[in-house]
């Protein structure tokens, strides 16, 4: 098992390797092409091959309450390259070696809030494809 998010990801591993698991943790940035291409090289020359991809990084957690009109635009661009264009990435990195071994299985994961909507957050609508998120990319 590969655990990679930009911060945590070795603590949470180490964790789960006290508990016998054999997991990996990387710190990996899933809007960054480069960085999703170190993660999954450095996972299949670790563990062979990728028999699941789990879609679950998203930043609600990290933004901060704003009015639309005094957000930036670094913070609007922010949530669509994690929640949206991270998935694109992560999916188009692996798909090939999935495909090479004619099964795997990707899971993509989204919170509702983009469907409601959020005081304060005005980011999170436009971040999901469609208005579907992760699902947009997905057959479900």
């Amino acid at each position: 098992m590969v655990l990679a998010d930009i911060n945590g990801a070795e603590a949470a591993a180490a964790s789960l390797a006290q508990a016998g698991q054999s997991v990996l943790g990387l710190c990996a940035n899933v809007s960054s092409g480069a960085s999703v291409s170190a993660m999954v090289d450095t996972a299949l020359q670790r563990f062979g091959s990728i028999d699941i991809l789990i879609n679950n990084a998203a930043v609600l957690q990290t933004l901060k309450l704003t009015k639309f009109e005094e957000l930036s635009l670094a913070e609007w661009q922010h949530v669509p390259a994690v929640n949206t264009i991270g998935v694109f990435l992560c999916c188009r990195a692996v798909a090939p070696h999935m495909r090479a071994r004619k099964q795997a299985r990707i899971i993509n994961i989204a919170s509702g809030t983009a469907f409601r909507g959020a005081p304060f957050l005005p980011q999170l609508k436009p971040a999901r494809p469609a208005g579907k998120g992760p699902q947009g990319l997905a057959r479900n």
